[in-house]
């Protein structure tokens, strides 16, 4: 499946000849809106799309010469047969109102089909168009196909894992060559290996932002004691701390370095633990790692960041289920409802976990 989505791809970038004006389907227009929509269109986007009507007026400029609804019917249950839900439906039609002036047969059948034959169908179809609307209106032949090649060809991308990059990061082939190329290179000065799974996840994240706003990520690592060496090196080994917003950050390092005592370079060495949610992870993990070690419970054990990267189930099985009968409490207050056998007890424990971030010190505080 994979080889043949790939030799597809290239067959189509080497041998795409420019079709005639006459049978160009350039899918959506983007011009601008033009004032003065019929009466009819504002209540359509409403009843049929599921528009607010705030969104409906908005999108309504740019369905001026719309007057009766065959097309923006057939354009409907052209996507329904796509299997588009209603709320796609709404999300498409307020991102890119343009798609119910489409032909279906002229225009959509053919932008769909070329999508299904790059390996796209259903579900993650209709999930591809919701996140970046903009496939709707590009030549796959000028734009989707060059850079898929650049990236297998060029970047040494595997062909498996082309179709992971579009699902995670759309946008990073629906740019211009050029971008995406600018794109590329400032992946390789920061230092990532082309054939490391990073390089992947680090066009993913440039793709987002500016060489000055990452410039700028890198900068705030400073404040926490990070040598740009050390920075560098956790954007490496983990681009997606470049995501993380000021404030996660700082949360994040403060309590790590300040109460749980980790040294910043060795924070830059895993990266991951940042990411993490304090409330949910990080804080009672360590409170339950605390109320061992104090009651002699934890020597020759691993240390507290490998400990923070275990999944849920077995950091159960490692540090709670041992103590249940001796310190029924400890297991009563990290997990009041976990699911046995679960490979991952975050989820249910969203609901549960509040007041034992704060039930576990007091424990700590009342049996030394």
């Amino acid at each position: 499946m994979a080889k043949r989505f790939c030799n597809h791809v290239l067959l189509r970038v080497r041998a795409s000849p420019s079709p005639p004006p006459g049978l160009r389907y350039l899918l959506l227009s983007t011009a601008a809106p033009t004032p003065g929509a019929s009466p009819f269109i504002a209540g359509y986007l409403v009843s049929s799309c599921g528009l607010s009507p705030e969104m409906a007026a908005r999108a309504s400029k740019y369905l001026s010469h719309l007057r009766t609804p065959e097309k923006p019917d057939a354009v409907l249950s052209f996507l329904r047969s796509k299997g588009f839900d209603d709320d796609q439906i709404r999300k498409t039609v307020s991102a890119r109102p343009q798609v119910l002036c489409a032909d279906v047969e002229r225009t959509l059948e053919p932008r769909f089909r070329a999508l299904e034959e790059l390996g796209f169908g259903g579900p993650a179809l209709s999930e591809l168009i919701n996140r970046n609307s903009r496939f709707l209106c590009l030549r796959q032949d000028r734009v989707i196909l060059p850079n898929i090649s650049t990236l297998v060809q060029e970047c040494g991308i595997r062909e498996s894992r082309v179709l992971t990059i579009l699902q995670r990061s759309s946008s990073l082939v629906s740019r211009s060559a050029s971008s995406l190329k600018e794109v590329i290179g400032r992946a390789d000065e920061l230092g990532f290996n082309r054939n490391s799974r990073m390089f992947e996840h680090a066009l993913c994240v440039l793709s987002r932002y500016s060489r000055a706003t990452v410039a700028s990520k890198l900068g705030r690592f400073a404040r926490f004691g990070w040598t740009e060496q050390e920075a560098l090196h956790a954007v490496r080994l983990g681009p997606f701390v470049l995501t993380m917003s000021d404030e996660k950050l700082r949360k994040s390092m403060d309590f790590l370095i300040g109460e749980a005592g980790q040294k910043p370079a060795r924070l830059a060495s895993n990266p991951a633990v940042l990411t993490y949610s304090l409330e949910k992870r990080v804080i009672p993990r360590y409170r339950v790692l605390q109320f061992l070690e104090l009651r002699g419970l934890r020597e020759g054990t691993m240390a507290f960041l490998t400990a923070l990267g275990l999944p849920e189930r077995k950091f159960l099985e490692k540090f709670v289920s041992p103590y249940v009968e001796t310190f029924p409490e400890l297991h009563q207050a990290y997990v009041p409802a976990a699911t046995p056998g679960s490979s991952g007890c975050d989820t249910s424990l969203r609901h549960h976990l509040g007041h034992c971030i704060h039930c576990v010190p007091h424990m700590l505080e009342g049996m030394n």
